[in-house]
């Protein structure tokens, strides 16, 4: 049976973006830690990963393949009473095992709320734009 796996960040907040359906070979439980590869063809943020987290990054062809980890927090399964009780789905949620995991996610998915300063240091900029003063 399908399972859905929703990611969240380190403080529990749903990434709507980041939500699948995938079938596993065994249950998923509590505490497993996932990984998860999501493609991409950004120049700046492979270059930022080869340098900071170089295990992380796989070139396929002409993309990238980012593995980002998560741990299996909680699981909720969900029975729909309008289907006279036939039909249950699960839910895995994960929170990403570090802040360079989830800003990363943040970045591919849902890169209006990301962190400014990882864009910054993505993008090697050193400072961030200061506000302008009249």
């Amino acid at each position: 049976m399908p399972i859905i796996v929703q990611a969240c960040t380190l403080s529990g907040r749903i990434i709507e973006t980041a939500r699948w359906e995938v079938s596993f070979p065994t249950a998923v439980q509590e505490g497993h830690q996932i990984d998860i590869g999501i493609p991409f063809n950004d120049e700046a943020l492979s270059k930022y990963l080869s340098k900071v987290s170089e295990h992380m990054l796989d070139k396929i062809r002409d993309d990238y393949n980012v593995v980002l980890s998560f741990k299996v927090k909680q699981i909720r399964h969900m029975v729909d009473v309008f289907k006279d009780m036939t039909e249950v789905s699960s839910v895995a949620f994960m929170h990403p095992t570090n802040n360079l995991v989830e800003n990363v996610i943040l970045y591919l998915l849902e890169p209006s709320k990301c962190s400014s300063k990882f864009i910054h240091q993505v993008n090697g900029e050193t400072k961030s734009p200061q506000s302008s003063s009249s």
